[in-house]
């Protein structure tokens, strides 16, 4: 699976920009992210993936049951055999790269 090519996500109210969950060889690549509520990009449980050359601006905003808002750029969790390159994050509340690392043993995420 391919997304990119100057694809472009914008305005998502109560959303993530781009998610994918549990894709084997997914690269997300040339696409501008922004005005999400949650993560610019997210993936969760997804193998052999590419997030590059990306631009995620204007994230987060979410408001949790606390009443505390946040947000993160690119979100990764539990994913294996990924490399996240070259991306442009900025104008967002939270966190720019969330690496959440709770895959199995031999997983690892290499960000450049």
């Amino acid at each position: 699976m391919r997304i990119g090519d100057a694809w472009s996500v914008s305005d998502l109210g109560d959303s993530d920009g781009i998610s994918l969950r549990q894709v084997s060889g997914a690269t997300i690549e040339g696409c501008i992210v922004e005005r999400t509520a949650r993560a610019g990009i997210r993936l969760d449980g997804c193998d052999n993936g590419v997030v590059r050359s990306n631009i995620v601006r204007t994230f987060g905003g979410y408001r949790g049951d606390d009443g505390l808002s946040f947000g993160a750029g690119i979100q990764l969790s539990s994913n294996r055999n990924l490399v996240c390159s070259g991306n442009v994050i900025s104008e967002g509340l939270g966190v720019g790269i969330l690496s959440l690392l709770t895959a199995p043993e031999g997983s690892p995420i290499r960000l450049a």
